[in-house]
């Protein structure tokens, strides 16, 4: 019967401060509300099942910091391990009968082969047509993070192809 009371305990202390949470998770999602939401539901699933261990006389700043702690903590491991998505996501556009294209796209590949793993793979997919957002999402990283990425190729590869052709580019 105990457990039961420390469960309700843990539930109780969320739902005194589920707008506290809410702001948390949202301001970790970066204001994307859905995912805000996705990840609410996520500090809640994890820290009701938690035993907050607050003596009985626990000042509300108390239980606040608790759960910033406890909410971080889930949040930072949900950013440690991102939840692949279910949902299949297609290119795009498909290029593959454009010589040009055919053409430009053996090149960038025999440069992307000098890349690291997770510079090559950003490129990848955006060359397969896919959005920085899907990206982030397959990858389980912010969209803003994959643009920096896809912005700090282009110099990479200018000087993997300079280092390779022996030729400068404009």
């Amino acid at each position: 019967m105990q457990e039961s009371t420390e469960h309700t305990a843990a539930v109780e202390l969320l739902l005194r401060h589920q707008r506290f949470v809410w702001w948390l998770c949202l301001r970790h999602a970066l204001g994307e509300v859905e995912y805000g939401g996705d990840l609410v539901q996520e500090v809640f699933a994890v820290l009701s099942r938690c035993d907050p261990q607050l003596p009985p006389d626990a000042s509300p700043k108390m239980e606040r910091a608790w759960l910033r702690t406890a909410s971080r903590n889930v949040l930072r491991n949900r950013s440690r391990h991102p939840v692949v998505p279910t949902v299949t996501l297609t290119a795009k556009h498909d290029r593959a009968e454009d010589d040009d294209y055919r053409r430009r796209r053996e090149l960038v590949n025999e440069l992307a082969a000098y890349l690291d793993d997770d510079d090559r793979q950003v490129l990848q997919l955006h060359l397969d047509g896919f959005s920085p957002a899907d990206i982030g999402i397959i990858l389980g990283a912010k969209a803003d993070t994959v643009r920096h990425r896809l912005s700090r190729l282009v110099p990479k590869m200018r000087a993997i192809y300079e280092k390779l052709y022996n030729t400068h580019i404009q």
